[in-house]
């Protein structure tokens, strides 16, 4: 179980999230001049989409309980922060400090990066096991789990690898182009979830995959309105691609409200 101080640290991380997220998301257009590097409203609101989600992720992820039920979660926290900080020491040369947005950014990430941490060596010296915490999940479940990791994975290492003139720059899935730092900052995204995944394969209990559920929708649910609110901006005529960006977020969230519902009682 986390220390006190930990599970402060980290709702703290939360609260950095969720006011960022809502600048974001609200204030798209005045976020896009004074982001730490060049991206358009649309892109500044769906990093705001996930950024609210990464929020009420920690909010979470802090939760009292057995190592397992909250261990997905914290990876993912971890994982993500660390990774976008790669794609920003990586971009440096893009990066644009003397904005408004860039400290707070940067700091949310460092912050988050270093409780998530000092919040997974915590729990993985926790040995108490709790009944919760050992009630498996199907193998049906397990077998989608696994799917979908392979699937964002593979999202991940295409943006990690994805040049300048490729699918993911030309608006041919997203509707706009993108720059690659924002490609990367996507693959990071999409990386974390993946190794979040892999942590709940691990110990696939059906308390840790509740968890990791609410964290999937609170990132889908702002990120696909946000695609949603600016639907105009997609070609489905001329990019067919861009249904794929649309249909893959509501695929998975239907499956991930149909288990929260079904094991509310865990909550």
């Amino acid at each position: 179980m986390l220390a006190p101080k930990t599970r402060a640290a980290i709702r703290i991380g939360a609260v950095l999230y969720i006011v960022l997220g809502l600048v974001l998301f609200a204030a798209p257009g005045w976020s896009a001049s004074v982001f730490p590097w060049s991206v358009t409203p649309l892109v500044a609101m769906t990093i705001g989409g996930w950024t609210l989600g990464n929020g009420i992720a920690a909010w979470f992820g802090s939760a009292p309980g057995p190592a397992t039920r909250v261990m997905p979660v914290l990876v993912y926290l971890t994982a993500f922060a660390a990774a976008q900080l790669l794609v920003v020491i990586a971009f440096r040369a893009a990066l644009k400090l003397d904005v408004i947005l860039a400290v707070p950014y940067l700091l949310t990430l460092g912050f988050t990066l270093i409780a998530g941490a000092f919040g997974i060596l915590e729990l993985r010296s926790t040995t108490a096991i709790v009944l919760d915490e050992v009630v498996p999940l199907s193998r049906n479940v397990r077998l989608l789990l696994a799917g979908l990791t392979v699937l964002v994975g593979a999202l991940a290492v295409g943006g990690f690898i994805a040049g300048q003139g490729g699918l993911s720059t030309t608006g041919k899935i997203f509707p706009e182009q993108l720059t690659l730092f924002t490609v990367r900052a996507f693959a990071a995204f999409y990386l974390a979830l993946a190794l979040s995944l892999v942590a709940l394969l691990l110990r696939p209990s059906v308390a840790s995959a509740f968890m990791l559920c609410i964290a999937g929708v609170a990132l889908i649910v702002p990120i696909l309105a946000a695609a949603l609110l600016n639907v105009s901006a997609f070609d489905f005529a001329g990019h067919p691609l861009g249904l794929l960006y649309l249909g893959a977020y509501a695929v998975v969230l239907m499956p991930a409200a149909a288990f929260l519902w079904r094991h509310r009682d865990v909550a």
